[in-house]
C-alpha cells in the first residue's frame, strides 16, 4: 500500500484493509494485562541499540538484561 493510501486510511479513522489501529504508550506489561485475549493482531518491539539510541526516555537495559525484560513482554502478549 502506498504512503498516500496509508495516510488517507489514517485520516479516515480506519486502518489497512478497513480495520482500525492505534498507537498507545504506557508500561508494556500493564497494557498487555488489560487487553482482552486475542484482541491484538500485531505488536512490534525495538531491539536494544545499547548507547547508540536513547530516545530520550532513560531506558538503559542492555545485553541479557534487555533479553530477560523482553521475554516478560512476549509472555504478557501471548494468548492466555
Amino acid at each position: 500500500m502506498a504512503d498516500e493510501e496509508l495516510r488517507a486510511a489514517a485520516d479516515e479513522g480506519g486502518g489497512v484493509m478497513g480495520g482500525t489501529w492505534a498507537v498507545e504508550q504506557g508500561d508494556a506489561i500493564d497494557w498487555w494485562n488489560r487487553q482482552p485475549n486475542d484482541s491484538v493482531d500485531l505488536f512490534m518491539g525495538s531491539p536494544p541499540y545499547e548507547a547508540q539510541r536513547s530516545y530520550g526516555i532513560g531506558f538503559n537495559l542492555t545485553g541479557q538484561a534487555w533479553v530477560d525484560w523482553m521475554v516478560t513482554i512476549i509472555q504478557a502478549a501471548s494468548p492466555r
